[in-house]
């Protein structure tokens, strides 16, 4: 007997992956129709398996060869990172959300975005761009990026100084002293 060729297939599922194994050639002097049977299971788990081919002849003897069957990983996750973000400036707490990544071979890819979540408080005003990256088991990488826009559409508070009323000097006028305003703004600190 000779059994096929080693084959490699690409990962599909967890659970396993349906491999095309080929044919396996067997021949006998005497029996001109010997059964060839192998142990190959219905779907292969990553990594490689060894499936044992065996010819069995009308008188029950029997001969065997084998075929490795590697599942391979090389396909990266798919990665959906959170929507976009528009938020004002430093007002409230929302936070990025998570995202979520599937794998054909590894039930749960490991997914970050570099560094715990972060209050969007504390980005700075413009947009920035947050790269979202998702691991599986075989070290297959996929990046997602999100838009996270910090806007400033409030005015700032403007408090005048305080009312005066002063004696007229004159018909051309009278010089005063108006003090000084002050102005805070949830952006901009000056």
């Amino acid at each position: 007997i000779t059994a096929p060729a080693d084959v490699s297939a690409e990962c599909t599922a967890p659970a396993g992956t349906p491999v095309t194994l080929g044919d396996a050639t067997a021949s006998d002097v005497v029996d001109p129709d010997p059964t060839v049977t192998n142990n190959a299971p219905a779907v292969f788990p990553f990594g490689s398996t060894t499936v044992t081919w065996t010819v069995t002849d009308a008188s029950g003897n029997q001969a065997t060869d084998t075929q490795v069957v590697t599942v391979v990983d090389t396909t990266p996750p798919l990665l959906l990172p959170p929507p976009n973000v528009t938020v004002e400036c430093k007002l409230g707490t929302a936070f990025l959300g998570l995202a979520s990544a599937t794998d054909n071979c590894d039930p749960t890819p490991v997914v970050s975005n570099g560094s715990p979540p972060i209050p969007l408080a504390d980005f700075p005003l413009g947009t920035t761009t947050v790269e979202w990256r998702a691991v599986d088991a075989s070290g297959n990488v996929a990046l997602a990026h999100q838009l996270v826009t910090v806007v400033d559409t409030t005015p700032p508070v403007v408090s005048a100084p305080p009312n005066l009323a002063v004696p007229c000097q004159g018909a051309q006028g009278t010089p005063v002293g108006l003090g000084s305003g002050s102005a805070t703004d949830a952006c901009d600190g000056a």
